[in-house]
């Protein structure tokens, strides 16, 4: 009885999981653009914990030399993703893979509750999984912060609905 539960609940997300890898599995040989190597370049520390923390800082802008200060999303994820796979691109694209299929079960859930019809949450995740600004992200690793943020509107919701 749970695994049939469990097969109703979550085929859907499954059928468009598997959609979006097949249209989306060449992102995973995609190599680095421009701005990746950038935010490797603004993130990397001496690989002390204090050179660390200190891209948490808040430095002046002739200091850093540039205006983009995001120490969360882009100096601290980044920093982690070079020191753990280096320029290895496949666990970096893996990972954003991950996190849209996280974006996608949480739209998907999110229009479930909203609407109370898994034919219109089933639609809305597909459109949301395939539609080009939020697969762009898998070929673009900077453009990564939008997916993170988008992640956290999406968890915010959730848990707006949830206890209200």
């Amino acid at each position: 009885m749970l695994k049939l539960f469990v097969i109703r609940k979550f085929f859907p997300l499954l059928m468009i999981f598997v959609a979006v890898l097949v249209l989306y599995y060449p992102s995973f040989s995609v190599y680095f653009s421009q701005d990746d190597f950038f935010e490797f370049k603004v993130s990397l520390t001496d690989g002390s914990l204090g050179q660390f923390v200190n891209l948490f800082g808040f430095p002046s802008f002739s200091e850093r030399g540039y205006a983009f200060y995001r120490p969360i999303f882009r100096e601290g994820l980044h920093n982690l993703y070079y020191s753990a796979f280096g320029l290895n691109v496949f666990p970096m694209r893996l990972l954003s893979f991950l996190v849209h299929f996280i974006n996608i079960s949480l739209v998907y859930f999110l229009i479930e509750k909203v609407t109370k019809k898994k034919a219109v949450a089933f639609i809305t995740a597909f459109f949301f999984a395939i539609s080009t600004p939020n697969v762009a992200v898998l070929n673009y690793l900077a453009g990564g912060l939008e997916v993170q943020g988008a992640t956290s509107r999406h968890m915010s919701w959730q848990l707006l609905l949830h206890y209200y």
